[in-house]
C-alpha cells in the first residue's frame, strides 16, 4: 500500500512537469474523484437524489464510532446486530467490559478472544506510530530552521515512512 501511494506520487510530480491542467480529470483519475467532479459541477442535481434519512443514520453512526474511540481504548462487536453477539468495551487504564448475549457459542467467543487479541495489538502499533510521527514531525520542524535544513527535510521524511513501514509490516507478521 505505501508503494502504491510512492508510486502514485512519483507519477502525479512527473505529470505535474507536463502540459496538463492543474485539477483536471484524465483516463487515469480515480473513478471516485471523476464521480465527485461530476456532482461539483451539478450540486442541485446531486442534491435531489440524496436520501437524507440514510445520510443522517450513517453520519451518526461514524459519529458513534468516533465517539468509542475516543472514550475507549478498543471497543469490539461481535455478531451482527452487535446485541446478538459479544461486545467488549476496553478503556485507556485497561479496565475492561464484556457482554455476552445468552446462547452464544463457545466458538463464537473463541473467535472475538482471537479478534480481540488483534485489535489490541494493531491500536497499540497505530499509538506508537503516532507518537514515533509526533516525534519526527518535531525534527523536521527542526531541520526546517537551519540553512540546509529545507533540502534535507525530504530525505529524512522519506526514511521515516520507509522505516515505519516496514517496522508496522514485521510487527503484524508476528501476530
Amino acid at each position: 500500500m505505501l508503494d502504491q501511494a510512492l508510486g502514485r506520487l512519483d507519477y502525479l510530480a512527473l505529470r505535474s512537469r507536463s502540459d496538463a491542467l492543474s485539477f483536471s480529470v484524465g483516463e487515469d483519475t480515480n473513478p471516485a474523484e471523476v464521480d465527485l467532479m461530476a456532482l461539483l459541477r451539478e450540486p442541485e442535481e446531486a442534491v435531489k437524489n440524496i436520501r437524507w434519512e440514510e445520510v443522517r443514520a450513517e453520519f451518526d453512526g461514524f459519529l458513534k464510532r468516533i465517539d468509542e474511540d475516543i472514550l475507549y481504548f478498543v471497543v469490539l462487536h461481535t455478531g451482527l446486530p452487535a446485541e446478538a453477539g459479544v461486545s467488549t468495551w476496553v478503556g485507556w487504564g485497561g479496565d475492561a467490559r464484556t457482554v455476552i448475549a445468552a446462547g452464544i457459542p463457545a466458538s463464537s467467543l473463541a473467535d472475538h478472544r482471537r479478534n480481540l487479541h488483534r485489535a489490541l495489538v494493531n491500536k497499540g502499533l497505530r499509538l506508537k506510530m503516532l507518537a514515533a510521527t509526533a516525534t519526527v514531525a518535531a525534527r523536521i520542524s527542526a531541520l526546517s530552521t537551519t540553512p540546509l535544513g529545507a533540502v534535507m527535510i525530504l530525505p529524512v521524511a522519506y526514511q521515516y515512512i520507509r522505516t515505519m513501514a516496514e517496522h508496522w509490516r514485521s510487527q503484524l507478521e508476528l501476530e
